[in-house]
């Protein structure tokens, strides 16, 4: 007795389900403007090992303000005008008045193929009307 297709058919979403995973998808947040002249605070912490974001900037990170520069091909350029800005890599805090080249980690990008160079930023940064004084 041969099978009828619906069965075949149903056979094979059964097993599509049960031993594929499902791709990763992209974290999702509001994106922040990175025009130039935009100010931008970090406010959301990437995850590589679990491909996540998380509420909040990492500890070091939380009173800087920074200031939209310019677009170059290797990423955005921005200036740190406000509060202390500490990340896990530096040994000493970093103070204002510098500026630097942002772009999106290689973990973002191994989690997610196709990424752009603005891509994590979008997401780990968000919009502040101004930095305030210095």
């Amino acid at each position: 007795m041969t099978p009828k297709p619906t069965a075949l058919a149903l056979t094979g979403l059964l097993q599509a389900l049960l031993f594929t995973q499902p791709a990763q998808a992209e974290p999702q947040a509001p994106k922040a403007d990175l025009s130039p002249g935009a100010y931008v605070v970090v406010s959301r912490t990437y995850d590589s090992d679990t491909n996540s974001l998380t509420d909040g900037a990492p500890p070091g990170e939380e009173k800087a303000c920074f200031q939209v520069v310019e677009h170059i091909s290797e990423g955005v350029v921005i200036a740190h005008l406000t509060g202390i800005y500490h990340p896990w890599w530096s040994d000493a805090p970093i103070l204002p008045g510098t500026s630097d080249t942002w772009f999106t980690s290689d973990g973002w990008r191994r989690n997610n193929p196709g990424a752009g160079k603005l891509d994590e930023l979008l997401v780990t940064f968000s919009n502040v009307q101004t930095c305030g004084e210095p």
